[in-house]
């Protein structure tokens, strides 16, 4: 398999160079910046997907129109050509922040389903979206589309996701509370997301995709992972728990989680490792 992939700098593509460099796949990847238009003269009809990764997840300011001419704009360009140029299969990494703006909640909300319609609150999770609908609109010929909602990503350097857990862990004594523990948060080993796609790819397989570590953990839960893989055990309250306002518990507890059934047989194809060993993998790096 010959795979093309954008964007040079990012920190996840950064690690799938050093993991295409020891993997054991016989394929080969092909790596390209766009931050010049040289990526224009690219032959993609040689390449047997396109792994669109190239983005950016903060502008200064916010500014949107930033967000829309890098992760939107872009995106819609170069999904034409690879249409143009016949491209047998173009892979868009997109990002769970599509459903950013869908109510959190510690039941059945913040749990998202097939039925569950995008919605979102940032300009990251709207120029994500914005892109998605822009390469479906643009969808012809023979090109299979694939769309990756990666949740967060841990491991291979991509840490920000459990930063504020480990900044409590070192603290020498904080109760953690245990609310809510039905309340899940998905997020994906870089490893793992980087086997789904290259089953995806392998398979030429269509459509919207839902990556996630198995089982999926509450943020409590998560915690106490954290605390054990530093080495700084910790002691869990539910006093501490009620006492917590309840604008911090739906910021830092509420469920933003996917269903268990979405894409289950292509989540069981990867090379499995659970959550918690994902979780002390991506701090022990």
């Amino acid at each position: 398999m010959k795979v093309l992939v954008t964007g040079n700098n990012g920190k996840f593509v950064k690690y799938l160079k050093s993991y295409a460099s020891k993997n054991k796949r016989d394929w080969e990847f092909d790596f390209i910046s766009l931050r010049t238009d040289s990526w224009r003269q690219v032959d993609m009809s040689s390449y047997d997907a396109v792994f669109h990764c190239a983005g950016i997840t903060s502008a200064p300011g916010d500014d949107y129109k930033m967000f829309k001419k890098i992760n939107v704009t872009l995106t819609e360009e170069l999904f034409r050509q690879a249409i143009e140029q016949r491209a047998k299969q173009f892979v868009y990494l997109s990002s769970m922040a599509v459903y950013d703006g869908v109510g959190w909640g510690f039941g059945k909300e913040g749990l998202i389903t097939l039925d569950t319609e995008p919605r979102q609150k940032t300009n990251y999770g709207k120029s994500k979206y914005e892109a998605e609908k822009a390469i479906k609109a643009e969808m012809a010929g023979n090109t299979k589309v694939s769309i990756i909602r990666a949740p967060s990503i841990v491991g291979g350097g991509m840490e920000a996701y459990f930063a504020r857990y480990v900044k409590f862990a070192r603290i020498p004594f904080i109760p953690i509370p245990v609310i809510h523990e039905e309340a899940k948060r998905s997020f994906v080993y870089v490893d793992t997301l980087i086997e789904f796609v290259c089953n995806i790819i392998q398979n030429t397989a269509e459509g919207v995709f839902f990556p996630q570590q198995y089982p999926p953990l509450s943020v409590s839960e998560m915690m106490s992972v954290v605390c054990e893989a530093m080495g700084k055990p910790k002691i869990k309250s539910k006093i501490v728990g009620r006492i917590i306002p309840g604008a911090i518990q739906n910021r830092f507890f509420s469920q933003i989680c996917y269903d268990s059934k979405l894409n289950e047989n292509e989540n069981r194809m990867v090379p499995y490792i659970s959550s918690k060993e994902a979780i002390i993998h991506a701090i022990n790096e």
